[in-house]
C-alpha cells in the first residue's frame, strides 16, 4: 500500500511530448519544487494528466521519485488508461479515490495499529469492537511535527489540513467533506462508507463510476438574477457537446421547477417538472394516454388518446369543459372546449383570438354549426348552418342557411375564356323535383359586369352594372323611366364614348358621323328603353339614341335653343349656322369652348 503525500495549488504542464510506455516524464523546469518530496521508499504523490478543463479525459500516474523537473511515474493508474501525451498537457495534483478509500479504510477498522484501542482511547467510548458516541478531538493533532500535512482535530471532526493550514479533508460522523480550495474530486470509484446516511458536496462531482447507499445532497445556489435562483446542478456526460444535467429553478414568488437539459447535434431541449404538479417541454411523444389537468408544449406527438377532464367552470345553465389551449403568445392564441346548455344540446366551441378580436364556433351534437361569419373553398352539411355571414369561394351543400350578414361568394378560382367572358361561382337552390335556380357574377371584357339569374336554365334575367335589366318578356300595367331616349343596339366599328354622333356604314353597322355627312343617332348614355339587346353582349354593341333628350358631346359655345350639327371633328356637335341642316336642338346654356357633354334633343335626317 502506498504512503500517499499531498500539496496545495499543484500545478503545471508537461514540457514534451511522451507516449503510453514512458516511465519518466518531465514537467515545466521551475515548478518541481511544488510537489512534495519523497524521502521514503513507500511515499508517492498523485498527479493527473488532463486536456485543459476536460475532466472526461484523464490519466492518473503515481510519482514514485523526483530528480529536478524530471520525474519517475506509474502509469494508468486507477483504473485510467495509459495514452500518448502531448508537450503542454496539464498536469495537476488532485486528491483521488485511492488515497481517500484508504482513509476510509482506516477510519472503517478497529483493528489497525494506528487506531488502536489505546490509542483511539483517547477520543472514543468503545463496546467491544466498535466505536460508540462522538469524537472528542478538540486540541488533538496526528502526524504533526513540521510536515508538509497532517491531522487536526476540533469539536468531533477529524480535518487533513497543509503547511498553510489550510483544511484539504474533513471527516467527521456526517460523512467525508472536501476543503474549499478543491473545486473537484476526480476519480473512477469512490464508495461511500457503508451505511452513510448521504453523500453532501458544494461544488462539483466528477468522476466515472459514483456509488452511493444513501443520500446525495448538492446544496447552494448557482446562480440568481434576484427573479429566478438556479441550484447548483447534476451533471452527465459523454462529450462536451452531447451531455445532461438536472438542477432546480426557483421563479421567485410563484414556482419551482425541476429542470432536465439535454444537448446533443447542436440543439438542446428542456423539460421543467414543477411543484403545481405540470410538465413543460417542446416535444411530449405519448404512446399511450395522458389524463392531466394542462398540457403545455409546443409540440405535441399522441399514439394513445389524450383525456382531458372535469368542469372547468359552470352557472347551472351551462357547463363549460377544460380546454386544450394552443399560444403563440399571450393575445394570440386558439382553444378548444365543450360547452353544454343543460337540457338543450351540447357543443364544441373552437374559439380564436388575435389583432383584439375573437371568434367563436360552435359544432353541435344535432349536427348544426354556427359562427360569426364563414370563408371557405368548399361546404357539406346535412344539417344546419348558422352565420353572421359567409364567405365562400367553392360550393357550399346545406339543408338552411341562417345569416344576419352577407353571404359572399368569391370567383377567385374562375378565369376568363377565350372569347373575354367571366362566369363566377353561382349560387344554386333546388326543390326536391328537380325546380332549380342559380344566381351569378358575368362579366365581358370591353363591355361591362352583371348579375345573372337563371331558372331551370330555360331562362336568365340580367342585372347590368349601368342599371338597365334584361329579361324575355315583360307584363304590366304601365312601366316609365328616369331616362330620357330610345336607343337600339348596333354594332360599330370600335368601341365609341356615350355622346358621340354616329351614322349608318363604316366596317360594322355604325361608325363616327362627319361633316357634310348623314346623321342617324347618338351613343346613348343611360337610355329609357333599348330595342335589339339580343346583340348587345357581342363586341362594340353600342346603344344608339333615335328620339329623345340625350347628352351629346359639343365643341363651341351654344345657348338654349341653338340647333346642333355635325362639326369639323367628325363625331361632335356643334351650334348650326343659318341655313345649315340641323339634327336636333340644344336644351341648356353652355359657354365653354372645349369638348364636353350638353343635353339636346334630337331627330334624325
Amino acid at each position: 500500500m502506498h504512503d500517499f503525500l499531498f500539496g496545495n495549488n499543484l500545478d503545471t504542464i508537461l514540457a514534451s511530448d511522451i507516449d503510453e510506455n514512458a516511465t519518466i516524464i518531465e514537467i515545466l523546469s521551475g515548478n518541481e519544487g511544488l510537489f512534495p518530496n519523497i524521502e521514503k521508499e513507500n511515499q508517492v504523490f498523485a498527479i493527473t494528466l488532463s486536456e485543459g478543463n476536460n475532466n472526461q479525459n484523464t490519466e492518473i500516474c503515481f510519482v514514485t521519485s523526483k530528480k529536478d523537473n524530471k520525474f519517475t511515474v506509474l502509469r494508468g493508474q486507477e483504473n485510467t488508461v495509459s495514452r500518448k501525451w502531448p508537450q503542454g498537457t496539464t498536469i495537476s495534483n488532485r486528491i483521488t479515490a485511492e488515497p481517500l478509500n484508504q482513509i476510509k479504510d482506516k477510519l472503517n477498522r478497529s483493528d489497525l495499529d494506528w487506531l488502536s484501542k489505546d490509542f483511539m482511547g483517547q477520543f472514543y467510548k468503545k463496546s467491544g469492537d466498535q466505536l460508540t458516541g462522538d469524537m472528542d478531538t478538540t486540541g488533538k493533532k496526528i502526524f504533526d511535527g513540521g510536515k508538509k500535512s497532517y491531522l487536526s482535530g476540533l469539536n468531533g471532526v477529524w480535518s487533513f489540513r497543509n503547511s498553510d493550514n489550510q483544511n484539504m479533508l474533513s471527516i467527521s460522523n456526517e460523512g467525508i467533506s472536501l476543503g474549499t480550495q478543491y473545486s473537484s474530486f476526480t476519480g473512477n470509484n469512490f464508495d461511500l462508507i457503508k451505511g452513510s446516511s448521504g453523500f453532501k458536496f458544494n461544488g462539483d462531482i466528477t468522476t466515472n463510476n459514483q456509488t452511493v447507499n444513501g443520500n446525495i445532497d448538492i446544496r447552494g445556489i448557482e446562480k440568481s438574477d434576484g427573479k429566478v435562483n438556479i441550484s447548483k446542478m447534476i451533471h452527465l456526460w459523454i462529450r462536451d457537446d452531447v451531455s445532461g444535467w438536472m438542477n432546480v429553478e426557483e421563479i421567485i414568488g410563484d414556482k419551482t421547477n425541476i429542470v432536465i437539459g439535454v444537448q446533443g447535434g447542436g440543439t438542446t431541449g428542456y423539460f421543467r417538472l414543477s411543484n403545481m404538479g405540470k410538465l413543460t417541454c417542446n416535444d411530449l411523444q405519448i404512446n399511450e394516454s395522458i389524463n392531466c389537468d394542462t398540457i403545455t408544449t409546443n409540440n405535441q406527438t399522441v399514439n394513445g388518446n389524450i383525456d382531458i377532464r372535469g368542469i372547468e367552470k359552470s352557472d347551472g345553465k351551462v357547463n363549460i369543459s377544460k380546454m386544450i389551449h394552443l399560444w403563440i403568445r399571450d393575445d394570440v392564441s386558439g382553444w378548444m372546449n365543450v360547452e353544454e346548455i343543460i337540457g338543450d344540446k351540447t357543443n364544441i366551441v373552437i374559439g380564436v383570438q388575435g389583432g383584439g378580436t375573437t371568434g367563436y364556433f360552435r359544432l353541435s351534437n344535432m349536427g348544426d354549426f354556427s359562427c360569426d361569419s364563414i370563408t371557405a373553398g368548399m361546404i357539406n352539411a346535412s344539417g344546419n348552418i348558422h352565420a353572421g355571414s359567409a364567405d365562400i369561394s367553392g360550393k357550399m351543400n346545406a339543408n338552411t342557411i341562417e345569416t344576419p350578414g352577407d353571404i359572399t361568394i368569391n370567383s377567385g378560382n374562375r378565369t376568363w375564356d377565350d372569347g373575354g367572358h367571366f362566369n363566377g361561382n353561382a349560387l344554386f337552390c333546388k326543390k326536391d323535383d328537380g325546380l332549380f335556380y342559380k344566381l351569378w357574377f358575368y362579366d365581358q371584357l370591353n363591355v361591362g359586369s352583371m348579375v345573372k339569374l337563371s331558372v331551370n336554365d330555360k331562362y336568365e334575367y340580367h342585372f347590368r352594372d349601368n342599371g338597365t335589366i334584361d329579361a324575355k318578356e315583360f307584363n304590366g300595367v304601365s312601366m316609365s323611366s328616369f331616362c330620357a331616349d330610345l336607343a337600339e343596339y348596333y354594332i360599330a366599328d370600335e368601341r365609341y364614348d356615350p355622346g358621340t354622333l354616329v351614322r349608318i356604314g363604316g366596317e360594322k353597322e355604325i361608325t363616327r358621323a362627319s361633316i357634310g355627312g348623314f346623321f342617324y343617332g347618338v351613343i346613348s348614355t343611360a337610355p329609357a328603353y333599348v330595342m335589339n339587346t339580343a346583340i348587345s353582349d357581342e363586341r362594340n354593341a353600342l346603344p344608339v339614341a333615335l328620339a329623345g333628350r340625350v347628352p351629346v358631346l359639343m365643341t363651341g359655345m351654344i345657348d338654349k335653343g341653338d340647333p346642333i350639327t355635325i362639326s369639323e371633328i367628325s363625331g361632335v356637335a356643334r351650334k348650326a349656322g343659318d341655313g345649315e341642316k340641323h339634327i336636333g336642338f340644344s336644351m341648356e346654356n353652355s359657354h365653354e369652348t372645349s369638348i364636353r357633354h350638353v343635353e339636346c334633343v334630337i331627330k334624325q335626317n
